[in-house]
């Protein structure tokens, strides 16, 4: 994509409808080193918060794709915070 010109952030979303983060995080760090413009961001649907953390401890850039209206993350059990 790169050598075609296209400059704008890469989202990568987990496998798994999403929800493979750990596959993700595992592919991650070598994703963003093969990329010239280290300009890549992962995608995960939120499920469980416990992604985050390891993403934060990785220093890999993640977001969430989509939320869940089921599972981890509903009203009254915020997300962690990751600062600190």
């Amino acid at each position: 994509m790169r050598a075609a010109g296209i400059r704008a952030p890469l989202v990568v979303d987990a496998a798994g409808w999403g929800r493979n983060v750990e596959q993700l995080l595992a592919a991650a760090p070598r994703l963003v080193q093969q990329d010239p413009q280290t300009d890549v961001l992962f995608s995960w649907h939120a499920w469980d918060t416990e992604a985050l953390e390891l993403a934060a401890k990785g220093e890999i850039p993640l977001i969430i794709g989509e939320f869940s209206g089921t599972g981890g993350l509903q009203r009254g059990n915020p997300l962690p915070t990751l600062a600190g």
